[in-house]
């Protein structure tokens, strides 16, 4: 790369590599003592597997907020989901008899299902649709079953048929839950002194997929009215399995902006990659052959 420079003799850097080494495992040590401190300087609140952990100081409290009536309703719209899953591998024809099996056992699952119908919570509604989607997922594959043969076209009529209740009842599931979880919100809120109010931060756990729709995500925006991608007092964690991980989250934003703050007037400003700002600049004044 023009204009790119390196150590002259490689010797000498790696001397001095092995020098400045130690300074980077003091920094490293001592970056881990702030973060550790700066994770408890304030409130924080973490939804983790359908679970809102309300953290102060040592002080750990575990909320749920995932009702029965979102699983339920989720566990339905799941049902013709899992009989499409289970037959969108195979071809026209007659059904393998591993398939056979599999169908057999899924069909007995949604008669155990049907008889039970959904209890609970449920409004009326609610409850018709929830068996209006079982009975047609459970009458096609026992269609399916006694002709043991698969017309994918039959399938795909199936599927676009159920689409729309299947939205219906997600939104229904998702209503239940944001209700829950507004509920634990309120109640752990009005728990917090003025101060814990003012330095509360939010950890929002999910995969990749559910970042920007996630509905706790959008949900702790809202409450903070945070523009989506801001992350000033709602951060979303990646990947984030355990609460000792999501709090560890939080003390590396806190220990983050008071670094960018001293050292670049702007606290923001290491919520990018510096080396990533860095590269951009240099690759402006770049030129390669395409590869390919």
């Amino acid at each position: 790369m023009g204009g790119m420079t390196g150590c002259g003799e490689v010797d000498g850097c790696r001397e001095a590599e092995r020098t400045f080494e130690g300074v980077n495992e003091a920094f490293h040590g001592a970056y881990g003592q702030v973060r550790a401190r700066a994770e408890r300087e304030s409130a924080v609140f973490v939804f983790l597997d359908d679970v809102l952990w309300v953290v102060r100081g040592a002080s750990r409290l575990s909320l749920p907020v995932t009702p029965p009536v979102f699983r339920l309703l989720k566990a339905a719209a799941h049902g013709p989901v899992g009989l499409y899953a289970a037959l969108c591998g195979l071809a026209d024809g007659p059904l393998p008899s591993d398939a056979r099996e599999t169908l057999r056992a899924y069909l007995a699952r949604l008669e155990r299902a049907a008889s039970t119908g959904p209890r609970g919570a449920v409004r009326g509604d609610e409850v018709a649709l929830v068996k209006d989607v079982t009975k047609a997922t459970r009458d096609f594959l026992r269609a399916l079953l006694a002709a043991d043969l698969l017309q994918r076209s039959a399938l795909e009529r199936f599927a676009r048929a159920l689409g729309p209740r299947l939205l219906i009842l997600t939104e229904a599931a998702t209503r239940a839950q944001l209700a829950a979880l507004h509920r634990q919100v309120e109640t752990a809120y009005g728990e917090l002194s003025p101060a814990e109010r003012r330095g509360l931060e939010v950890v929002v756990a999910g995969d990749h997929q559910a970042r920007e729709r996630s509905s706790a995500m959008q949900y702790f925006r809202k409450r903070f009215q945070e523009p989506k991608g801001a992350e000033v007092n709602v951060a979303y964690a990646e990947n984030v399995t355990t609460l000792e991980e999501a709090l560890a989250l939080v003390g590396v934003r806190r220990v983050d902006r008071a670094i960018a703050r001293a050292f670049f007037g702007d606290e923001r400003r290491l919520q990018r990659d510096v080396l990533g700002d860095a590269a951009k600049s240099i690759l402006a004044h770049e030129t390669f052959t395409p590869l390919g």
